[in-house]
């Protein structure tokens, strides 16, 4: 055998052999970018999350789970709103970081020391599950990101207005939301139609009651469509934020009793917002002042309504 003829297997078995390794590393580097694209910011089941603490450089809140569902400052936070969190948070990618330095981690505020955001999340045992900084914003909803175990820096699609840290942007706003039907209703300041004026007459209470058969007013049969859409006032019931006591007597009240409790919510007239103030009286909101939008507080006091079915005579009277 020549000398060419000895080198010609030689070579093949070369190639083959660079073949080989070119296709291991493309494997390789495939399998890699495959894991890091399913790689997560944190490794979290939202279902074990019993507590949140949210810290800025100036504040911070804690949202605790509880038999009652989610609270903020003893009051009932908007449960929506934290499982949605918990949900985008689990979801967060970390295919491939952005820097790793300290003072990357200074510059971009995602450090120990140095944070927009400082986020601890807790089991029912009060431990630790998770603890992360967000910082500054790379892009248009986009935000700087690390889990405070590693160095690692990430850009991840979240935004630090989604993690507040005032007890507003937290506290469920329909806390004052009627949650079963009433046995009966008793408002005090109501603002009827002059057609209805004799049910109530200035400054004494219209009451309404859940009978057998149908709602009555006064004891008079009642309009169904004006109370079901007194009812649904009530059950969609919404405050916007916190406000000032008042120092004033309230201009209206509206107990509540069913199923063997009742509740008083006091109304009071914001001039300068335009608006009213509304407290209650039992509850977890107890003691606490909330502002409400006028047009709802007027509804509430069944402004230019009609309680009464309206009869033939009535309105040959009205006109």
């Amino acid at each position: 055998m020549t000398q060419q003829n000895r080198s010609k297997p030689m070579l093949l078995a070369a190639l083959l052999f660079v073949q080989l390794v070119v296709v291991t590393w493309f494997w390789w580097d495939s399998s890699v970018d495959e894991n890091r694209g399913t790689a997560k910011l944190l490794e979290l089941v939202p279902a074990d999350v019993a507590e949140l603490h949210i810290d800025s450089p100036t504040e911070s809140i804690v949202i605790q789970r509880s038999d009652a569902g989610w609270q903020a400052d003893e009051l009932p936070a908007d449960a929506i709103k934290v499982n949605a969190l918990l949900e985008k948070l689990a979801a967060l990618p970390a295919a491939w970081p952005v820097a790793q330095s300290e003072a990357t981690a200074q510059r971009f505020e995602v450090a120990d020391n140095r944070y927009q955001r400082k986020v601890q999340l807790l089991n029912s045992q009060d431990e630790m599950i998770a603890s992360f900084y967000l910082g500054t914003s790379p892009g248009f909803q986009k935000v700087h990101a690390r889990n405070a175990d590693v160095k690692d820096i990430y850009s991840v699609s979240l935004s630090n207005f989604e993690l507040p840290t005032d007890l507003t942007s937290w506290f469920d706003k329909t806390l004052l939301a009627l949650s079963a039907t009433p046995d009966k209703v008793v408002v005090t300041g109501a603002l009827l139609s002059l057609g209805d004026a004799i049910l109530a007459p200035q400054g004494e209470p219209l009451t309404l009651s859940n009978e057998v058969s149908g709602w009555t007013a006064n004891g008079q049969t009642a309009n169904a469509l004006t109370l079901e859409n007194y009812l649904t006032q009530l059950r969609n019931l919404r405050v916007i934020d916190f406000a000032e006591a008042s120092a004033a007597e309230p201009i209206a009240t509206i107990e509540l009793f069913y199923g063997g409790a009742s509740q008083v919510l006091s109304l009071y007239q914001d001039e300068v917002a335009n608006a009213y103030q509304v407290t209650a009286a039992t509850g977890p909101a107890q003691g606490r002042w909330f502002r409400m939008a006028k047009n709802q507080g007027d509804l509430l006091r069944l402004q230019d309504q009609t309680i009464l079915p309206v009869t033939e005579t009535a309105r040959s009277e009205e006109d």
